[in-house]
């Protein structure tokens, strides 16, 4: 009975070192970015609706900052002391450049363009619109496709283990295996670590 609860414990551990410490934390990570992308693109559809409607892309961005002031807040800061927008736009923190800008930066980025354009604001900013949400699924669909394979890994991970528990609670032969010769014992450490 002792090897059988060897085994046991030896499965116990091998299941609880599969398991990832912090899942509950990046859960709430994934959720907090969504949430936040939903924002960005919530606040700069706001601001093509205002520009197509007659505002002036000035009056549709401090608008729509204040309506989502998580979007862009220094942007929103810089236009409250009365900056104008394209000044307030050369004023954007520095920060490390990162392959997969945020949302914020796209859109900041697109609000820069508008200036350029002279007059075609929404349509940049539509499309800028567009883009962060095609982003938004890559991502998305990236993630669901590193969760199946890693469901996939610790599904394979488990099984032996879980066969293994089962042969030593329900046969004798498997049991006499461990107990009678150390070479099964030997394999079972050798294939849990």
């Amino acid at each position: 009975m002792s090897v059988l609860a060897s085994c046991l414990v030896i499965a116990a551990v091998a299941l609880t070192a599969i398991a990832r410490p912090g899942r509950g934390r990046r859960v709430h990570q994934l959720r907090q970015e969504v949430v936040g992308a939903d924002d960005a693109v919530a606040a700069f559809e706001l601001v093509v609706g205002d520009i197509r409607s007659g505002a002036s892309l000035h009056a549709a961005v401090v608008d729509a900052l204040h309506r989502h002031r998580e979007v862009l807040p220094w942007l929103r800061e810089a236009l409250d002391r009365g900056d104008p927008l394209e000044v307030a736009l050369t004023r954007e923190p520095a920060h490390e450049v990162d392959a997969n800008r945020s949302e914020d930066d796209w859109f900041a980025h697109g609000l820069s363009l508008c200036g350029i354009t002279n007059g075609t604001g929404a349509e940049v900013l539509d499309r800028a619109v567009a883009s962060a949400r095609e982003r938004r699924a890559w991502r998305a669909e990236r993630r669901a496709q590193a969760a199946q394979a890693l469901l996939s890994a610790r599904l394979l991970t488990a099984l032996p283990l879980g066969f293994s528990a089962w042969g030593v609670l329900t046969s004798s032969s498997v049991r006499a295996a461990f107990r009678d010769t150390p070479l099964t014992a030997i394999c079972l450490a050798v294939g849990l670590s």
